[in-house]
């Protein structure tokens, strides 16, 4: 009996609905993006036997032989065996949605009964980049690309023989994914193709860059001159000394130059001397491939006092009493002034920088013609309370407000 997690794509007389479908992880049973699709040459037709295998009954590989330690007590060979001899007859399986970056192996085996020796069948790889054939030595050919298989006797203790490739490389089809074919066809008379079939996806043990992801664009507001950043490296463990990452964080540009705390390692915290714009780079090499990600930090301009904590846009003893309520917190919110992730001495300094200083302003609007001030309208803004026309609304911080009118009748 098949194994769970084995798919049941095939192609036989009668039976035509599953020549295509998503391969199954066997260890997981998750679908896997690698699609299997069947085709044979319809007009040659085909045969089927309805209980393949040998003459005594055994149909399965068995234990010791190479086909046995690939299929044995997961695919079941004893059920409709297909076979046609005619010129020109093939089954074909395609491989898509292939990782270009990954190698594969190709495992296929078929059995008949010892009793046909002559059931020779012809597979041949194509569609790939390279590939190592490591099929059974015992089969009737093994040369490059192309393996003869005979099915006759191979449940034997001393067959069980099986057609192989390993470190199958694919190309890229433009999409991201590859793929390859294996095609079977009679080598004489009749052949029996695949039977079962295992792909297995591996490591390419080719070494690749490493992956480096950062945040392109960062912006925060002065005083906040501290910022962390955090790239995402990963890597296949490949390179020079093996499994080895070096690290370099530097600025590209910049009004001022910066203060890396940690350049050499993913995560560093950045000291910024003034606002601006700052382009940043972090550069990653395995000591044979590199790979660098920039980002952008645009530092604005403050637009309240560098000490206002309590946001009115000015230093009072409010501030102050902010302060030192979270002095020293491992939670400072809003009395962290500078972004260093505390509150200390250094966001002291800059409410002692802008002690008193108001940014605010004052906001009057006058309702043209007069009579509409008469009927009830009024003005607001931001959302606040209604104002009558000419009301002077004093303490307005500094920036970009909405400003609403009331509607009347008449």
């Amino acid at each position: 009996m098949t194994a769970a997690n084995v798919t049941n794509w095939t192609v036989y007389n009668g039976f035509t609905s599953n020549m295509s479908g998503k391969l199954m992880d066997f260890n997981t049973g998750l679908e896997t993006p690698v699609t299997a699709t069947f085709s044979w040459n319809s007009s040659a037709g085909l045969r089927t036997s309805e209980v393949s295998g040998s003459a005594d009954g055994e149909s399965q590989p068995r234990p010791g032989t190479p086909a046995y330690e690939v299929f044995g007590g997961i695919v079941d060979f004893s059920y409709r065996l297909v076979y046609y001899g005619s010129t020109g007859w093939f089954v074909e399986i395609e491989f898509t949605g292939l990782n270009p970056s990954k190698k594969y192996s190709f495992v296929t085996t078929a059995i008949r009964g010892a009793n046909y020796p002559d059931r020779l069948t012809l597979f041949t790889l194509s569609g790939h980049l390279s590939a190592v054939n490591n099929s059974s030595d015992g089969i009737v050919l093994k040369n490059g690309n192309q393996s003869v298989l005979r099915a006759g006797g191979n449940h034997l203790d001393t067959t069980g023989y099986v057609v192989r490739w390993d470190d199958i490389f694919v190309a890229d089809n433009g999409d991201g994914t590859g793929s390859f074919k294996v095609r079977a066809e009679a080598y004489t008379s009749y052949g029996y193709p695949f039977g079962g079939f295992m792909l297995e996806e591996l490591d390419s043990g080719l070494n690749t860059a490493p992956q480096v992801v950062i945040d392109p664009e960062i912006t925060i507001q002065w005083p906040k001159h501290y910022l962390t950043l955090s790239a995402q490296v990963t890597d296949d463990g490949i390179g020079e000394p093996e499994g080895s990452l070096s690290t370099h964080w530097s600025l590209v540009s910049g009004p001022q130059p910066v203060e890396f705390c940690t350049p050499q390692q993913a995560s560093t915290q950045v000291i910024f001397p003034a606002p601006g714009q700052y382009q940043l780079q972090i550069k990653v090499t395995d000591g044979l491939l590199e790979t660098t990600a920039v980002t952008t930090i645009t530092i604005l301009e403050p637009v309240c006092p560098v000490g206002d904590i309590d946001g009115d846009c000015r230093v009072s003893l409010s501030d102050f009493m902010w302060l030192s309520d979270l002095w020293l917190s491992e939670t400072p919110q809003q009395a962290d002034l500078d972004g260093n992730q505390q509150a200390n001495l250094l966001d002291l300094s800059l409410v002692c920088q802008s002690w008193l200083e108001d940014w605010t302003g004052s906001v009057t609007v006058t309702l043209l013609p007069p009579e509409v001030a008469g009927s009830g309208a009024h003005w607001r803004l931001d959302q606040g309370q209604w104002n009558p026309s000419g009301y002077i609304l004093s303490s307005v911080p500094e920036g970009t407000h909405q400003i609403e009118y009331s509607i009347v009748t008449g």
